[in-house]
């Protein structure tokens, strides 16, 4: 849960701060990150409800 908020933090901040029309020569640098940072929240989203099964879990493989 902690990796959601963080990374939809950077998103919105990034987001307001890249897409507001603001004009420095920083900018293209900070929409790349909004991207990236959007990529990498869906990307967490995903992997928790995809992957959130309590069964899966690593065991000790018997040897014979």
């Amino acid at each position: 849960m902690k990796k959601i908020i963080t990374f939809l933090v950077i998103a919105a901040i990034t987001g307001i701060i890249g897409f507001s029309g603001w004009r420095f020569d920083g900018v293209a640098f900070i929409r790349i990150l909004f991207l990236l940072a959007l990529d990498a929240l869906v990307i967490v989203i995903l992997a928790r409800f995809l992957f959130s099964d309590n069964r899966l879990k690593l065991e000790r493989v018997k040897r014979k």
